[in-house]
């Protein structure tokens, strides 16, 4: 039997459910309306309630992103290093969406998938594909972070799921 509590005033802008997944197993889950999740597993419901609202305080807190060139921060410890030059980077929950400046890449490389996620170690976690299959096809341009939205030379507009890299949806703009 599953039995479902929402939480909703433990801490601010974030909300948080508890559900026993079956006999005395626990699953706490806690989302902000920037899209940000926690969630911890366990025995005791209070325990790990507690633990996810701990989980949710620290991103709360999180360092800002910021970048350098090619390299990415996060508050002052550098999270990576990229081959070519930062065009915008953000936090999106576990991770962080990187898009690189496309014309830094060689001419023999212009079909570039250069929108990327890096987790909070800075290891790759995903890399968008493109809409196209041409060789000049690039994103140029993050226009929405929430929902992740980008831009592509060959003129598509591509809404991109921050957990997976996967598109959600594909529209020819021109």
């Amino acid at each position: 039997m599953r039995r479902e509590y929402p939480i909703a005033d433990r801490l601010p802008r974030w909300y948080f459910r508890i559900t026993e997944t079956s006999g005395n197993a626990w699953l706490a889950e806690g989302s902000d309306i920037r899209g940000r999740t926690v969630s911890c597993e366990g025995s005791d419901p209070d325990e790990i309630l507690t633990k996810c609202i701990q989980r949710a305080t620290v991103l709360l807190h999180a360092a800002p992103i910021s970048f350098v060139e090619n390299r990415l921060f996060a508050g002052s410890e550098e999270l990576a290093t990229f081959d070519y030059p930062i065009r915008d980077a953000f936090s999106a929950g576990k991770h962080v969406v990187v898009l690189l400046k496309y014309e830094a890449y060689p001419n023999e490389v212009k079909r570039c998938r250069n929108l990327l996620a890096v987790d909070r170690d800075g290891q790759k976690v995903w890399v968008a594909p493109l809409p196209t299959m041409r060789r000049s096809d690039a994103y140029y341009k993050i226009a929405s972070q929430r929902p992740l939205v980008v831009y592509s030379v060959a003129s598509y507009e591509c809404e991109v799921d921050v957990r997976t890299g996967e598109f959600k949806r594909v529209e020819f703009y021109k």
